[in-house]
């Protein structure tokens, strides 16, 4: 009964929202538009020929899913307009891809020395994000991150994230990329004071990028000030790298020290940031926003003393009650992610951490119980029958309550 009342317990938590969650729609957006834009090589199902300089296309589904994650990271950065494709400039874009596959190169302005040159593919070239070892939404993945030392004002990310942008053009093969960005232009959005990424609010743990970005459109950044502090008041390290505009809006970049954020810290953890001397207009502006790097989990593990409140969308201080003994502690999960079976590690201070058994439930992130069994500690738990997904593991051993954090990916 104890431990149907825990359950019960759990569920509630998930069950009582009245509006949802903040995080929750952060975590539900990466699993959907994130993980599930993965494009692998029988998706995209490239038809072209790079030996007989035959462009191809990649299936309908495949740029779908390319298109859905660069909405994605639109909607990360708080932008309210989304982007479609253009037929025409995909055409090209397609041509000017198979032109990288081929030599094996990048270039915005092949010559006609190229192999497979084509006028449309070198236009695209000219116009376009181009990508050599990554097709598809894997390619825009990288574009936002924006690597390198070459890539320092991060303009293939501007440009994704480009306030007036309406129309791309996309094309791919199975190793190369070329997204048209520089094209026609809609006025940029009525009450956008800027762009930041990583954006305002949640922000998944995993798509955190080194280099921070804030654009705004017609500004001038030269002598913009960066403050970047983490919840206990504390300046983070970072560098704030040379303006330069030209790619989409005007932005300031700032690369942030590599041992300033853990990014695989299992607790969400909060920064925030103003920029001040903005010059907008002739006028100076500051801007201050936060970011809360968040792991993709849901509901988040909260530091000692805190607990989640759903009500509240975030950790809150406990209170100390007389079922403090129903209290959950965390367990280990291994392999995760999880392919096929997964195994249980209780903590070391479970009276019989090797031996016995152990209800085992475990909740998909809508906190419906998907598996339920008793089994023995040691033994292996199947999860070949799930879906890809986000799952909370809840254990029972009497007065003792476990839980933990599992990745199904097949």
């Amino acid at each position: 009964m104890r431990f149907f009342a825990v359950i019960c317990l759990l569920i509630s938590l998930y069950l009582s929202l009245n509006g949802q969650c903040d995080r929750l729609t952060m975590v539900e957006d990466y699993e959907r538009y994130f993980l599930g834009t993965q494009i692998i090589n029988t998706t995209l199902n490239w038809n072209g020929d790079a030996n007989n300089c035959l462009p191809g296309q990649i299936t309908a589904q495949a740029r779908q899913m390319t298109l859905d994650r660069i909405n994605y990271y639109r909607r990360l950065a708080k932008l309210p307009t989304e982007v479609g494709f253009d037929d025409a400039l995909t055409d090209m874009c397609q041509q000017a891809a198979l032109m990288m596959h081929s030599n094996n190169e990048l270039s915005h302005d092949p010559d006609s020395t190229w192999n497979c040159f084509s006028a449309d593919g070198r236009q695209a070239a000219s116009r376009s994000n181009l990508a050599l070892g990554a097709h598809s939404s894997d390619a825009i993945a990288l574009y936002m991150i924006d690597p390198g030392a070459n890539n320092g004002p991060v303009g293939h990310r501007r440009w994704i994230l480009y306030s007036r942008a309406k129309d791309f053009g996309m094309g791919s093969t199975n190793r190369a990329h070329a997204l048209y960005v520089i094209n026609n232009k809609i006025p940029a959005p009525e009450n956008l004071d800027f762009i930041a990424y990583p954006g305002p609010g949640y922000f998944p743990a995993p798509l955190l990028p080194a280099r921070w970005s804030i654009s705004v459109p017609k500004a001038n950044f030269e002598n913009a000030e960066v403050i970047l502090k983490d919840e206990d008041g504390n300046d983070l390290d970072f560098e704030v790298l040379p303006v330069k505009n030209g790619y989409g809006d005007n932005t300031l970049v700032w690369e942030v020290a590599s041992d300033a954020i853990n990014r695989f810290s299992e607790f969400d953890q909060t920064f925030f940031t103003t920029v001040n001397n903005i010059n907008i207009g002739g006028q100076d502006t500051s801007f201050s926003y936060t970011v809360t790097v968040a792991p993709v989990s849901y509901p988040p593990l909260c530091q000692d003393g805190t607990t989640w409140m759903e009500s509240q969308c975030s950790c809150q201080s406990q209170q100390t009650t007389a079922s403090k003994q129903a209290e959950f502690q965390r367990l280990a999960i291994t392999p995760n992610p999880a392919d096929q079976l997964l195994t249980i590690q209780l903590p070391s201070n479970d009276f019989d951490a090797a031996d016995g058994t152990m209800n085992f439930t475990l909740f998909d992130l809508a906190g419906k119980p998907v598996l339920r069994q008793v089994v023995e500690v040691t033994a292996p738990i199947d999860v070949q029958a799930l879906p890809n997904g986000f799952y909370t593991a809840v254990v029972n051993r009497g007065k003792s309550n476990y839980y933990g954090k599992v990745v199904v990916k097949h």
